[in-house]
């Protein structure tokens, strides 16, 4: 049985390869379906992501009651349809409880996407990101990459001129059309910092220190992602965290950040 399964999933594998987009939606439905078929139970699975292995004792309009898979004897449990996306049953059959463009986005996600945010032109910076998809969909681990390519007086003096790091962002629903994600996040880069003081004579802030400088931040990510298409997600996320740089004055070496982008992604 396992070198039937294995050899099943190669044809699988070959299948995806070869056909268009909506038959190989159709097509992993029904590889699900056969594969269910050689298990002496059923599966539901769950809009957060989540499978139940279970033996479908009866389905109403609110409900699924159910036994465990293995003890036929077991008490009865409940599931409320609203928190089921699809059971497939030991016989091979599937009953959808979501539209199926949404149960393929769900389960057929695409794990990696490489985005360009395009917000960080405002401030003179050329940033795009990596980041790739574990555990269903609900956990990303993203690198960014950023350049400044203009020398120029930033916010409260500091300007950047390359940064890099790592964040670890949750979707607590995995991956669908609309998302919520946070997760915290470590950078560390090179800026540049302007000092300065008051003229009174000219009646305005007059930069007069520059230090070139290593930083790094504490951040934690709050986003919001939209993927109207597979390959395509637009997402608004705000950072929120603390910057340390040495060499300031101990007023200046610890201090509160914010940031915002707009980001663009390519998914594959």
């Amino acid at each position: 049985m396992k070198v039937f399964g294995m050899l099943l999933a190669m044809f699988h594998v070959y299948l995806m390869t070869k056909i268009n987009p909506m038959k190989k939606a159709i097509f992993t439905l029904m590889m699900m379906s056969f594969v269910f078929a050689l298990q002496a139970q059923d599966f539901i699975y769950l809009r957060d992501g989540g499978r139940v292995q279970a033996k479908v004792q009866s389905v109403d309009k609110k409900n699924v009651m159910y036994r465990n898979f293995n003890d036929s004897s077991s008490p009865l449990y409940s599931l409320k349809k609203s928190q089921i996306m699809m059971i497939a049953y030991e016989k091979g059959n599937v009953q959808l409880f979501k539209k199926e463009s949404a149960i393929i986005q769900h389960y057929l996600f695409k794990k990696n996407f490489v985005s360009y945010h395009l917000a960080d032109l405002i401030i003179n910076d050329f940033t795009f990101s990596y980041e790739h998809l574990f555990k269903n969909g609900t956990i990303g681990v993203q690198i960014p990459l950023s350049f400044g390519y203009n020398h120029y007086e930033g916010f409260n003096g500091f300007s950047n001129r390359f940064y890099t790091g790592i964040y670890l962002n949750f979707y607590p629903t995995g991956q669908g059309k609309w998302r919520y994600f946070m997760g915290p996040g470590v950078r560390v880069g090179k800026g540049e910092h302007r000092g300065g003081s008051w003229d009174h004579n000219l009646g305005q802030y007059v930069s007069n220190n520059k230090y070139n400088l290593f930083y790094g931040k504490l951040l934690v990510n709050n986003g919001v992602m939209f993927t109207p298409i597979a390959s395509l997600s637009l997402s608004a996320v705000l950072q929120l965290g603390i910057r340390y740089m040495s060499g300031l004055a101990s007023d200046e070496t610890v201090v509160t950040t914010a940031a915002f982008s707009f980001n663009m992604s390519y998914r594959f």
